[in-house]
């Protein structure tokens, strides 16, 4: 995936220096005859001296935007109930933060039109809680501390719905 972001950031930018050049090689070759008498116009059609920043684009920030929103390993929370499937225990906390694989997958291959993010590399890791669990009608709760294993997405990938499990 990084190799992915590295390539669209390189090719934006190779883009942005084409078009740049293009626009003053017109300006250069415009005679004097067909140069328009109004001050030069930006990208935004209004005058250069109002708005010169808006045509600027920081490739940085735009790197930044493709990293926040692409198929990227993010914070979720996860209920301890659901992902253990225990209906017998009550879990403290109740919800804990692990990474799961989450974004857009809008760039994907030409031959696919639905890709999904799924994770490549996961790791389990290891969270203590506090456990509750029920013992017969009448009886205290059973207390005590339990190291829950959590599946986490270390790295993920944008992939084809058809090809994923083979």
């Amino acid at each position: 995936m990084k190799g992915f972001l590295h390539q669209l950031y390189s090719t934006l930018q190779n883009e942005l220096k084409v078009a740049l050049a293009l626009k003053i090689t017109a300006a250069l070759i415009s005679t004097p005859s067909t140069r328009s008498k109004d001050p030069p116009e930006t990208c935004t059609g209004y005058p250069r001296q109002l708005h010169t920043s808006m045509c600027e684009v920081d490739l940085n920030l735009l790197k930044e935007e493709v990293r926040l929103y692409s198929c990227t390993p993010r914070n979720i929370s996860v209920s301890l109930r659901e992902e253990l499937k225990r209906t017998d225990t009550i879990y403290w906390p109740g919800c804990l933060l692990v990474k799961r694989c989450g974004g857009n997958c809008a760039c994907c291959s030409l031959g696919c039109h639905d890709c999904q993010c799924v994770p490549i590399k996961v790791s389990k890791k290891y969270h203590e809680v506090l456990q509750l669990r029920y013992r017969s009608p009448g009886k205290p709760l059973q207390k005590s501390l339990a190291d829950v294993g959590l599946e986490h997405h270390e790295e993920c990938d944008c992939v084809c719905k058809g090809k994923i499990g083979g």
